[in-house]
């Protein structure tokens, strides 16, 4: 027997394997202990039934809301489009489904656990469908999820019917959509799959939980070593040697945390490898003093007094292509009593989820002044995000004039292209005036100490964690905060972006920096040609 979890990986498709010549066939339809092995669990079934059904009937979508059935089905006669729907509330995959076709000639069955809708559609002339539960109807119990509720979206065949009309029980035509169906807060087994699971010893439990943290640790340990040592900790002629001793040294380790007589032997053996390598890790200091790539060279500084800041070397070079430029920098003074707004700036070169993400601060009396976290290079470097995990690179915060760093992203980059957008952030002043100051002591404190930079503790992100501590506003934790290239849609989404009554499509495309920044050039008013529709150019 043949078994596929499917795209809801508690959800099991089994083929069984199938003996047949010119007599006939024959195959096992039904193994306790395969089958259990297959779902990984144990179960009994109390219920077997047996239904027939007419071309274009549909069943479903049923549950039972207390004595959860889990249900193996399978068909003996015709053919149906199967479908599950996870109705469990806590489960990742709430509100997914999976579908496939059962025919007696594929033989197939499937396992539905307990938390799942279950339906039907019959395909051909008539179809004989039968199934196993795991506890007993219970008709006061049983609910209906509607079968064509848009949320859910099952692509029912329907076209396979061939004008045959879809046939509904009185029940199943007034089932319930997902945002009305009661679901699953929490399942448990059954008492009788209970009762059929050995028991475990507290200690037995304990010893199989702590060897797997041990071993989960170890894991990590050997694939943060490894590339510790290819890209930083190794002289060339020996990285791929040193490297690949410590990974064999880490699978040996693995391997005897499965041998009583061995394991602890190997794990005290572990520690010489690891303490060395931690030790070389330790010894790595960041450094302002190496021959640094001419764009991130100088480092910017401010004096600060309340709310009056001068800061010093702000970088405005004059671009005649991405590695081609005039090196510049001045002076500012800024008055945080001027400040007007602060904009959010994406760039993105590959794909939707990815950006950078820094701020440009606006003052009344037109200046703007740009703010970004990036990899401080040296001359031989170019840009890895795995090698910046691994104390590459040092932190460096571009402070630039907007024209500075915007006209680079939207003129110059071409290798790979950049789409920039500009979004006015939505918030009390008073944040942002913080958040200016606070932006001002980091880039101090990096010139009297660097740092190193990190891909996912100091990246660009930071200037994001930065902004939702400094605004009062709370923002709840979203995976689109992580995938940085979704963060203006999660920001819109949130009501921090002033959007002028555009929906958030309707809104990125005003936001798009590349055709007027493109078209303005070099001209002196930059920043408000640039804030300004393009037909009022």
């Amino acid at each position: 027997m043949k078994a596929t979890r499917l795209a809801i990986p508690e959800v099991v498709l089994l083929q069984p394997q199938v003996f047949g010549d010119e007599r006939g066939f024959f195959y096992e339809s039904f193994n306790q202990q395969r089958f259990e092995e297959a779902i990984g669990r144990s179960v009994q079934f109390v219920q077997d039934n047996h239904s027939c059904s007419a071309r274009g009937v549909l069943r479903g979508l049923h549950y039972q809301v207390q004595q959860a059935q889990g249900k193996l089905v399978r068909v003996v006669a015709g053919e149906v489009f199967d479908v599950a729907v996870d109705l469990r509330a806590t489960s990742p995959t709430f509100g997914q489904l999976v579908g496939t076709l059962l025919s007696a000639e594929n033989k197939r069955q499937l396992w539905v656990p307990e938390g799942f809708a279950h339906g039907f559609l019959v395909l051909s002339d008539s179809a004989e469908f039968l199934y196993k539960t795991t506890d007993y109807y219970a008709p006061q119990y049983e609910r209906c999820l509607l079968w064509n509720d848009a949320k859910v979206a099952i692509d029912w065949p329907l076209a396979q019917l061939d004008g045959i009309a879809l046939q509904l029980s009185a029940k199943d035509q007034v089932g319930l959509p997902l945002a009305s169906a009661e679901t699953y807060a929490r399942l448990t087994r059954s008492p009788i799959a209970i009762a059929r699971v050995a028991p475990m010893s507290v200690q037995r439990l304990v010893v199989i939980v702590t060897f797997g943290l041990l071993g989960l640790a170890i894991s990590a340990f050997a694939v943060w070593g490894t590339l510790a040592i290819v890209f930083t900790l190794a002289p060339d002629g020996l990285r791929l040697l040193l490297a690949g001793g410590f990974a064999l040294c880490s699978l040996l380790v693995l391997a005897g945390l499965f041998s009583p007589r061995w394991r602890r032997r190997a794990l005290l053996a572990y520690l010489l490898p690891l303490t060395a390598l931690w030790l070389c890790w330790q010894s790595l200091q960041p450094s302002n003093q190496r021959d640094w790539q001419a764009d991130v060279a100088v480092l910017p500084y401010a004096s600060i007094s309340g709310n009056q800041v001068r800061v010093h070397n702000i970088r405005n070079f004059s671009y005649r292509s991405e590695y081609d430029y005039q090196p510049a920098y001045y002076d500012q003074d800024y008055d945080l009593n001027q400040l007007q707004g602060v904009d959010l700036v994406s760039s993105y070169w590959m794909g939707p989820a990815i950006a950078h993400v820094f701020l440009s601060f606006a003052f009344a009396d037109g200046k703007h002044l740009a703010v970004s976290i990036e990899t401080r290079k040296e001359n031989t470097e170019s840009y890895s995000t795995l090698k910046g995990f691994f104390r590459q690179y040092e932190l460096f915060y571009v402070v630039a004039d907007e024209r500075d760093v915007l006209k680079l992203r939207t003129n110059y980059r071409q290798d790979p292209p950049e789409q920039t957008y500009l979004y006015r952030l939505k918030g009390p002043i008073e944040s942002g005036r913080q958040l200016f100051l606070e932006y001002m002591h980091s880039i101090n404190a990096l010139k009297q100490q660097p740092q190193f930079y990190n891909s996912l503790t100091t990246n660009c992100t930071t200037a994001i964690w930065m902004t939702m501590r400094d605004n009062p506003q709370s923002v709840p934790f979203s995976w689109k905060i992580l995938a940085s290239g979704y963060l203006p849609e999660y920001l819109y989404e949130q009501g921090l972006l002033h959007t002028d009554g555009l929906s958030f499509a309707e809104l990125q495309r005003w936001a798009l920096l590349n055709p007027r920044a493109q078209a303005i050039g070099d001209a002196e008013d930059f920043s408000h040609l640039i804030r300004t529709p393009a037909s009022a150019h």
